[in-house]
């Protein structure tokens, strides 16, 4: 008689689980299928944000470069001098130009780097009038009275 009650208790219990799982249920792995889909979307989104992070790193770091140029020094000597990008930017990632302009001097002290030299607007352009192969040869009246032979 105890096999009965056994056997009865058995289906009870089955007959219970069944009727607490809700009819609209997924299929058995259907979850899992899910959640491994949503696994693989955030793994592919991390991968990318690391990407567009390091992209964003590259950008700041050639503009701090890009600012230190006129300077006269260039990035390697900028950033063996110690600097680290954090200590540039202001509190929006943008470069902090007095915090660059103090790092190139800093540099330029560390690594004994002259300043560029003052130079005009015309420098290296040469004179007024003068040719780039030389003197230009004066021609007319001045050239005439001193007897050049090319005056005539």
């Amino acid at each position: 008689m105890t096999t009965t009650e056994d056997t009865s208790t058995t289906t009870t219990g089955e007959q219970q689980q069944g009727q607490q799982t809700p009819p609209e249920a997924p299929a058995a792995g259907g979850g899992n299928a899910e959640a491994a889909k949503y696994r693989r979307e955030l793994r592919d989104t991390q991968a990318e944000l690391a990407t567009v992070k390091e992209q964003l790193i590259t950008m700041r770091r050639v503009e701090v470069e890009r600012l230190a140029e006129p300077e006269g020094v260039n990035g390697a000597a900028l950033w063996a001098s110690g600097v680290e990008l954090d200590d540039l930017l202001n509190e929006d990632g943008t470069p902090n130009t007095d915090a660059v302009t103090a790092a190139v001097s800093n540099a330029r002290t560390a690594f004994g780097i002259q300043g560029k030299p003052a130079t005009s607007s015309a420098e290296g352009q040469g004179a007024v009038g003068e040719s780039i192969t030389g003197p230009k040869e004066q021609t007319g009246w001045a050239g005439a009275l001193r007897g050049d032979a090319s005056s005539e």
